[in-house]
C-alpha cells in the first residue's frame, strides 16, 4: 500500500481549521448573547409593533405610546420588506407572543407578550452588528499560534517514521537467464575498470594514500524558532490592527445611517394616513387638522424630536443621533393619477450617513 507523508506545513493548516471554526462557533453566543432579564439596557433596540386606529406603526420599548394597542389581528406584518418583520408566535384570548425581526446594519430579534394596552418583554437578542467579522479575524491569530504550538509538539512526540519494507527476494533463475545475467555483469565490470584507468591517467595513487575528496555540504546554522514565532505574531497582529483601524470608520457610518434610518421609519405612520386621505377625497390634506393627521405625528421614536405637516410635505427634526441634532428628514408626496410618489431626501447629512432610497434632491 502507499505510505502518505503529511509534511508540518500540511499538519498547521489542518490544525488551524481545527482551531478556528469551532472557535468561532464557540464565541458566537458569546458575542450575541440573550437579555432576558434586564431589558434596561436594550430599551432603544427592543423594538415593538403597535395599533393606532388599526393602522400598524413601529416603536420601541424606550417611547411607548399610551393610546395605541398592541393585539395584532393578523398573524404576519412586514412594514418594509427584508427589514422588518413581526410574526405571532402564540396567540389566547388575552395575550400573543410575539416575535420582531429587524434585519439591518444591526440585526436583532426581540420577543414580547402583547396585551391591548401594554407589553411584557420576554427575550432580546442582537444577532448581528459589525464588530463580528472584526472579532472573527482577531481570533484567526491564537488559533494560528495553538495550530503551531501543536504541530511543534507532535514533531516532538511522534516517533520517526517506520522504515520502507524490505524489497521481496529475487526470484532464483536458471537456464539462459541466468547466463544472460552473469554476461550483462561482466560487461559492467569492464565498463568500470576500463573508465577508472582513464580517470586515473598516468599518474598512479595509492590506496592508502588516496583522501575523499568528495565535497561536504555546508552546515547552515539552525535558526531559532522563538524568533520565527515572535516575527510572525507581530505580523499577525500588525495585519489585524490594520484591518481594524481600516474598518471603524465603516462601522461608525453604518451605525449614524441605521439610526437615520429609524427617523425616516418614524414618518412612515403619517405617510399612511395621507395616502388614505387622497384615495378618500382625491387631494393631500391642508395641514395637519384634516383627517387623523394629528395623531400620526406624534413622534414616537427617540430618533425623532417633531413631525410636521404642510402642503404634502412632512418633515421629522432629528434627535439623539451625533453630530446630526436638529437636521431634517422630509418626505414630499407627487400625486400621480390615482396615487401618491414620494421622494426622501434629508437637510445637512452628508450622503454616506443616509439610507440610498433617502437621497433625492430637493
Amino acid at each position: 500500500m502507499p505510505t502518505f507523508v503529511i509534511t508540518s506545513a500540511e499538519r498547521r493548516k489542518a490544525l488551524f481549521i481545527a482551531f478556528f471554526i469551532p472557535g468561532c462557533f464557540a464565541a458566537y453566543p458569546l458575542l450575541t448573547p440573550e437579555e432576558t432579564r434586564d431589558f434596561g439596557r436594550v430599551q432603544k433596540e427592543f423594538r415593538v409593533l403597535a395599533l393606532r386606529d388599526g393602522k400598524p406603526f413601529a416603536t420601541s420599548l424606550a417611547t411607548l405610546p399610551k393610546d395605541a394597542t398592541y393585539l395584532l389581528p393578523a398573524p404576519v406584518y412586514e412594514l418594509t420588506p427584508d427589514v422588518h418583520k413581526v410574526v405571532v408566535l402564540e396567540s389566547t384570548a388575552a395575550w400573543q407572543l410575539v416575535q420582531y425581526e429587524f434585519d439591518n446594519t444591526v440585526s436583532t430579534i426581540s420577543r414580547y407578550r402583547a396585551f391591548r394596552d401594554r407589553i411584557e418583554p420576554v427575550s432580546h437578542r442582537m444577532t448581528f452588528h459589525p464588530g463580528l467579522p472584526v472579532a472573527f479575524m482577531l481570533l484567526m491569530l491564537p488559533a494560528w499560534l495553538l495550530a503551531f504550538l501543536a504541530s511543534l509538539w507532535w514533531n516532538t512526540v511522534s516517533p520517526a517514521p517506520p522504515a520502507p519494507p524490505p524489497a521481496p527476494p529475487a526470484r532464483r533463475s536458471s537456464g539462459w537467464s541466468a547466463i544472460v545475467a552473469m554476461a550483462r555483469g561482466v560487461m559492467r565490470a569492464a565498463s568500470w575498470t576500463r573508465s577508472a584507468a582513464q580517470a586515473r591517467g598516468s599518474t598512479h595513487v595509492p590506496d592508502d594514500q588516496r583522501r575523499d575528496e568528495s565535497p561536504v555540504a555546508p552546515v547552515e546554522p539552525r535558526r531559532s524558532r522563538f524568533w520565527i514565532v515572535l516575527g510572525t505574531a507581530v505580523a499577525v497582529l500588525a495585519t489585524a490592527g490594520l484591518v481594524v483601524m481600516s474598518l471603524m470608520p465603516d462601522y461608525a457610518d453604518y451605525t449614524k445611517r441605521a439610526k437615520v434610518s429609524e427617523a425616516i421609519l418614524a414618518l412612515s405612520a403619517a405617510r399612511a394616513e395621507i395616502n388614505e386621505f387622497y384615495r378618500e377625497h382625491g387631494r393631500l390634506p391642508k395641514d395637519m387638522t384634516e383627517g387623523n393627521l394629528a395623531s400620526t405625528l406624534r413622534p414616537y421614536s427617540s430618533r425623532v424630536r417633531e413631525i410636521r405637516y404642510e402642503q404634502g410635505v412632512v418633515t421629522g427634526v432629528i434627535a439623539n443621533i451625533e453630530p446630526y441634532e436638529g437636521k431634517q428628514v422630509i418626505l414630499r408626496a407627487h400625486p400621480v393619477g390615482d396615487t401618491l410618489k414620494w421622494t426622501c431626501f434629508v437637510r445637512g447629512i452628508p450622503a454616506r450617513d443616509v439610507p440610498s432610497l433617502c437621497r433625492s434632491s430637493e
